[in-house]
C-alpha cells in the first residue's frame, strides 16, 4: 500500500473540509488507520530483517514516531489519546527497562 500517497490526499482533503466548515474527524480516523497499518508494516518488516524489536534503539526511536503521530492526529480530531501514551510506554518499557522509563519517562 503506497501510504504517503493517501495520507497526503486525505491531507488535501482535511484541509478542504475546514475551510468549508465541515467536521473531517472521518478522515483523522483514516489518517490514524494508516499509521496503524503502517506500524505494522514496519514491525513485520524489521523482524524479517532480523531486528531485535527489544533492543534496537533505532526502531524504538520510529515505533515512538508512529505512536506520537497517531496521538497528535487523535487530539486533533478529540478523540481519546490514551492508548497512543500506553504504547510509547510499552514501547520504551520493552526496550530500555521499567525502572529507566520510570525515572527518565514519568
Amino acid at each position: 500500500m503506497d501510504y504517503k500517497r493517501e495520507m497526503q490526499e486525505l491531507y488535501k482533503q482535511i484541509e478542504e473540509a475546514e475551510k468549508a466548515g465541515k467536521n473531517p474527524a472521518i478522515l483523522y480516523k483514516r489518517q490514524i488507520e494508516i499509521l496503524e497499518e503502517s506500524h505494522k508494516s514496519f514491525i513485520e518488516k524489521a523482524r524479517t530483517m532480523g531486528v531485535n524489536l527489544d533492543s534496537d534503539l533505532n526502531a524504538l526511536e520510529m515505533e515512538i514516531k508512529h505512536f506520537k503521530a497517531m496521538k497528535q492526529i487523535a487530539q486533533k480530531a478529540n478523540f481519546p489519546t490514551e492508548k497512543y501514551d500506553r504504547y510509547m510506554r510499552d514501547a520504551r518499557i520493552r526496550v530500555l527497562g521499567e525502572d529507566f522509563v520510570k525515572k527518565h519517562f514519568n
